[in-house]
């Protein structure tokens, strides 16, 4: 681990800090409104319990809206992040134990309900970029060496006491000292880093290449980029649906808009696209005995960031992965399962 590891930490700090010193200290700028005392901010209220056992019945069921609004916001929140968190490329031993992360957000859900305070969603450490910081080299059982996580409990420890510390007296006023501006960009980052590890960045980016530059992919079944190209493009206008939604009256709900294109596209992708392309760009993420929507062609070949690129170019290279745009050589294994596909499709 290097310096570069704790970049991300150490610009923050020092964005905050930087406004304190000399003349700057003068300067106009918005910063994080927080409370001065350790009690609930509603000047009504006194105690932070909540006693919902004398609200009256309507009101108690006008509140499941709002929580079943919720509760579908952060399933597709963390389970999206858990992905993205856990890649084959990460070669994480136990992806699936991140599951459990679910009903510990459940857990604190309910109790910010009681306690009559937002709920919290904390993702670091299921972000990309909390994956990425925890990489390191290891030899595998072949005498290979391969890049791993060192999977741990530590750091995702020291992030909840870390957020405990603030919100609390006397961090709080220096949570306070946060500029707004750096918390934006501090989510413009977060946001690139997990787009980068995203196929669809690499399937833009093809949309850009010429095909004659493009890796073949005749061998897993597909004739043509036109299916990849479309899809990614449905993809884009839906994202730019669903944002948009965001901007109107009806931006709370926008998590059943996300829940409607679910049925919406197990009906209707396969009537567009051919088995291959769906499998090629939506089995990424999937491993062996994840359920997929074509379980008979084999999950895709992942491959790591690092070997993502070869020299342009280069033609007669099956893509691998969900990122069409790879220029990683193809493994043995990625050879023969492109066969097969092959095989199948002259059937």
């Amino acid at each position: 681990m290097g310096l570069s590891e704790y970049a991300a930490a150490i610009s923050i700090i020092f964005f905050i800090g930087m406004p304190q010193i000399g003349e700057l200290k003068t300067l106009d700028k918005q910063t994080l409104n927080v409370s001065t005392s350790f009690r609930p901010s509603l000047p009504s209220r006194t105690v932070f319990f909540v006693e919902f056992w004398k609200l009256d019945i309507p009101y108690i069921f006008a509140a499941m809206i709002p929580a079943l609004i919720i509760t579908t916001l952060y399933f597709f929140d963390v389970e999206v992040s858990t992905i993205c968190a856990t890649l084959p490329r990460y070669n994480i031993r136990k992806p699936r134990a991140y599951a459990w992360d679910v009903m510990l957000l459940g857990i604190t859900t309910g109790l910010s309900g009681i306690l009559g305070i937002p709920p919290a969603n904390g993702l670091l450490p299921q972000a990309p970029l909390h994956s990425e910081s925890l990489l390191h080299d290891e030899v595998d059982e072949k005498g290979n060496k391969v890049k791993t996580v060192h999977e741990q409990r530590w750091s995702h420890l020291l992030h909840a006491l870390g957020i405990l510390a603030f919100v609390s007296p006397p961090f709080m006023h220096v949570l306070g000292l946060t500029p707004t501006s750096v918390l934006a960009g501090l989510f413009l980052f977060m946001g690139e880093q997990s787009l980068s590890v995203n196929p669809i960045l690499w399937r833009i980016f093809d949309m850009l290449t010429p095909m004659s530059e493009l890796p073949d992919l005749s061998k897993e079944g597909i004739k043509s980029y036109w299916g990849i190209h479309t899809y990614t493009i449905a993809q884009l206008v839906i994202t730019g649906i669903v944002f948009g939604v965001t901007f109107t009256i009806a931006a709370p709900s926008f998590p059943i808009l996300i829940i409607l294109f679910v049925p919406i596209y197990l009906k209707l992708a396969p009537k567009i696209w051919s088995k291959y392309v769906l499998n090629k760009v939506d089995s990424w993420a999937c491993r062996e005995g994840d359920i997929r929507l074509y379980p008979d062609l084999p999950v895709p070949v992942t491959s790591t960031k690092e070997s993502g690129k070869v020299e342009g170019g280069q033609k007669n290279t099956p893509a691998i992965d969900g990122e069409a745009g790879s220029r990683s050589e193809e493994t043995v294994q990625g050879r023969q399962e492109g066969e097969k596909i092959a095989d199948k499709g002259n059937e």
